[in-house]
């Protein structure tokens, strides 16, 4: 091989191949987008396939230089995961190692090719997909020339077209400079100033106007909502439609700034923006409307349950003449507002993905003269919430979850390349998001929840008292073991994990150690084992260990499995999964193995009586929607009761210890707990806590003691303003 060969080096491992020269990954020949910091972590691990990456190494790696939270490598490794898939052996290509890093599991094979021309020889990788940085003239190395004509002449040849290739790199980097002032360091809302415009702690939805000077948001009030409008200057508020119980949704001006568009019980209507006689324009009307440039048109999403499916629905501003532009499955539309891109030509919505990515959700965009639909990027999110476009149509911001029970936070997606950056990124979830006509401010709500474990005697709210003191206990589920210790998820570590404790909060030990978020744990009959649900692997399945942290064993491997719960017999492991998009129910063996499924229809699992078995689940009217709870024999048939509970899938429903009721938290204030007897006898209050929300709770397996996880709920209007230079 001469000197003046490069070696092309790729690294394959099952259906993929890495090409670290072009920095692409194929799938069976097929690109596969990735992100720059998705590529650099993958070929860390595949470059030392086998053998453990510490985190501080791969941090370092692909963040050189710069600080950044474990949490940013956790959401790549689940992200590659969700991406690679599983190898031949069913296992994913990535292993956690805890306390420690990552391993790559997969075999690889490391292949090579020379080219047969090098212009020099490049002393920083040059990133060719996504690019972040350019190679500069200045890294290029030039041969020398020796006194053989021969060689001369070639390297003449070389030196020419190293020439060249300066100079084009010369007005690429100018171009670069001047044509957009520097990527990185303009993106929008690259820089931000955050202000806080509400502290009730009760503010739900927001909208800013055009120009920037008032925010409309609706505000909690005893299970009522008002709407107020806030004069940003002064910070002086006004109540501009008085409280109902129907409550308000869907908020947004107008383009011109005159009025304000909201939504109560399906229906849209307006009002002036100082205030006056809200005017009915529209029924059934599921999101809040978006309106072409010109004002004079509007588009929102509407579901009809009777056809299964969801419409994307394009109208005159004043809700006449309405038109279908798209229509999707019920299961697969978002029930989200659309959004309408500045040039007028097309509008984006949110739209679940199909066969393995069904839990997740991407952005598409239908074009108004011929309805044909395209992705406009390969991000994939479990959840997602409103969007708005930037001023000049080169992206959109964005609420969305990355992972199924991350938080919620705005993200950028620019247009039309499909490249996705977080805005925020913290601990809080984000409800929604507006944006000034020159895209220079958006208004959020910012939602924030803290959480302690309570233990009740005798289930008797009177004499709580509360076992832990860190703010972020016992959110993501609770369980007695047969002993009476008290088995918890929390973010006590930094991370969602399991832990267990004594019944007085003492010997609190952690059970699952930075192993993706772990949640909704069961304890089985016999204290041997605690199945919960975690995403280690990129999607959310059921997993066992011992009661002591031992042992961890994967049992399902759907593509959302959640709500694990014992058999009374202690022989399976029942559960929800949303392998055909919407829920099912479904069993397997408590020590692994096929997994059975129960139910073929809308069924999500909610709780099963440690009687006899009978499994009480939530479901959606197929004609109304209507969300109800029907309880079914463990062997399963059609329902034998039918109740109506405050939103059922929302909350956390358990049987009673002797099997005669359903307990559930009431609403609207969610402070107490609640018994419906199976008989149809009117439901009885059971606690009577003064304040706080409760989040989830359990009942002992004698009945006679009550854990519960409750606190706080604040969610605030705040303001963020782009500080990035010469916008």
């Amino acid at each position: 091989m001469s000197n003046n060969e490069e070696i092309k080096r790729f690294y394959e491992f099952g259906p993929f191949r890495v090409d670290t020269s072009e920095r692409v990954l194929l799938r069976e020949g097929q690109p596969v987008m990735l992100s720059p910091k998705l590529f650099d972590t993958l070929l860390a691990l595949v470059e030392r396939s086998g053998h453990i990456v510490e985190k501080a190494e791969l941090m370092e790696t692909v963040w050189p230089g710069t600080f950044v939270e474990e949490s940013n490598l956790s959401s790549s490794v689940s992200l590659l995961r969700k991406t690679l898939g599983s190898g031949v052996d069913g296992k994913s290509y990535i292993e956690t190692v805890p306390r420690r890093g990552y391993r790559f599991t997969g075999a690889v094979e490391v292949m090579g090719q020379s080219t047969d021309l090098i212009v020099g020889r490049r002393t920083r990788v040059h990133v060719v997909t996504h690019e972040e940085e350019e190679t500069s003239p200045a890294e290029i190395e030039i041969v020398p020339p020796t006194r053989s004509p021969a060689i001369w002449k070639k390297r003449s040849v070389i030196l020419g077209l190293s020439a060249l290739v300066i100079a084009v790199a010369g007005v690429l980097l100018g171009l670069r400079y001047f044509g957009t002032k520097s990527t990185n360091a303009f993106e929008p809302f690259s820089k931000f100033k955050m202000a806080r415009l509400t502290t009730t702690g009760r503010a739900n939805d927001a909208a800013i106007s055009p120009d920037g000077k008032f925010v409309v948001h609706a505000m909690d009030n005893a299970g009522e909502q008002s709407l107020w409008l806030r004069h940003i200057p002064t910070g002086s508020d006004q109540e501009i439609v008085p409280s109902s119980k129907d409550g308000f949704s869907g908020l947004i001006f107008s383009p011109d700034g005159n009025r304000i568009y909201f939504s109560s019980s399906g229906t849209l209507y307006e009002v002036p923006v100082l205030g006056g006689s809200a005017k009915k324009l529209v029924n059934d009307v599921d999101t809040a409307v978006t309106f072409s440039p010109d004002g004079k048109r509007m588009a929102f999403m509407r579901g009809v349950p009777s056809q299964r499916e969801r419409l994307l629905i394009v109208a005159n501003a004043d809700g006449t003449a309405e038109q279908i532009l798209a229509r999707h499955k019920l299961e697969d539309a978002f029930l989200i507002a659309p959004a309408w891109s500045p040039n007028g030509e097309t509008i984006v919505f949110p739209l679940r993905g199909s066969g393995p990515d069904a839990p997740y959700g991407n952005l598409r965009e239908v074009r108004l003269k011929d309805g044909v639909e395209k992705k406009i990027t390969s991000q994939q999110w479990s959840s997602m919430g409103s969007g708005c476009w930037l001023r000049d149509g080169s992206g959109l911001v964005v609420i969305a979850a990355e992972e199924q029970e991350s938080n919620s936070q705005i993200w950028f997606v620019s247009y039309p390349s499909g490249k996705v950056r977080r805005i925020t990124n913290d601990l809080n979830d984000y409800l929604n998001v507006s944006l000034t006509a020159d895209s220079s401010s958006l208004a959020t709500v910012q939602f924030e929840r803290v959480s302690d474990i309570w233990m009740a005697p005798d289930g008797d709210s009177n004499r709580a008292s509360r076992i832990t003191t860190n703010r972020v206990a016992g959110m993501g589920g609770l369980a007695w073991t047969p002993d009476g210790r008290i088995v918890h998820a929390s973010r006590t570590s930094g991370y969602q994990e399991i832990w267990i404790m004594n019944k007085d909060g003492t010997e609190n030990k952690q059970l699952t150690f930075e192993s993706g978020r772990n949640s909704l744990p069961a304890v089985s009959r016999d204290g041997r084992y605690i199945i919960y649900v975690s995403n280690r692997m990129g999607t959310r399945n059921i997993w066992r260990m011992d009661i002591d942290g031992g042992n961890k064993k994967q049992l399902t491997h759907g593509s959302d499995d959640v709500s694990p719960q014992y058999s009374p017999d202690n022989q399976w492991v029942i559960y929800s999964s949303s392998e055909i998009k919407h829920p099912t129910l479904w069993k397997v063996p408590i020590d692994g193995g096929e997994a059975v499924q129960l139910t073929k229809y809308d069924s999500n699992l909610i709780a099963l009586s440690p009687k006899d078995g009978q499994i009480a689940y939530a479901y959606d009217e197929p004609e109304t929607l209507k969300r109800r709870v029907a309880i079914i024999p463990f062997t399963g048939g059609p329902p034998t009761k039918v109740f109506d509970f405050p939103n059922p899938f929302g909350q956390i429903i358990r049987w009673a210890t002797d099997g005669r009721a359903l307990t559930y938290i009431g609403t609207p204030l969610r402070a107490n707990i609640f018994s419906q007897p199976l008989d149809g006898s009117p439901p009885k209050q059971i606690t009577d806590f003064k304040s706080d929300r409760i989040f989830i709770y359990d009942w002992s397996r004698d009945g006679k003691n009550l854990v519960v996880a409750r606190g706080g709920r604040t969610s605030d209007v705040v303001l963020i303003t782009d500080q990035s230079a010469f916008k």
